[in-house]
């Protein structure tokens, strides 16, 4: 039997347990049963993890633009993005570009005037940025 998936957290000490556990319960369920277990867990990039008080900045920059930000839900995507976080505060923000087909999709066609305030919205945050956005 070959079971795959991914280990995703919002900490890196959580994914060391949830490895260790997930390790420990196949090898004791394959024990149980006379057989053996072969356990290969890959480390992948924690989920992104944004910093609270760039969060709250970038959001602020979007309210002084004129942008409409909404609060997403909390989500577990994993990205190579959160490597940097690891070692820098970040954020990573969505931008809404109205209705298209999914991200990663071929046929996926960004809005241009979506690229354009994207384009503004970015520089301001880089722009104005000051060391008491840092946490």
């Amino acid at each position: 039997m070959l079971l795959e998936g991914t280990i995703r957290t919002t900490k890196p000490e959580t994914r060391s347990f949830v490895s260790k556990r997930l390790t420990e319960i196949a090898e004791n369920t394959a024990k149980a049963y006379e057989e053996e277990a072969e356990i290969e867990i890959e480390n992948a990039p924690s989920c992104t993890n944004n910093d609270k008080a760039l969060a709250e900045y970038a959001w602020e920059t979007a309210e002084v633009l004129g942008l409409k930000p909404v609060r997403p839900e909390i989500t577990m995507i994993s990205e190579d993005f959160a490597y940097y976080q690891e070692k820098i505060p970040g954020i990573m923000v969505w931008l809404g570009i109205g209705k298209t087909k999914p991200l990663h999709n071929p046929e996926f066609s960004a809005n241009p005037k979506a690229i354009e305030v994207g384009a503004r919205y970015f520089s301001e945050i880089i722009l104005s940025l000051k060391p008491h956005h840092i946490a």
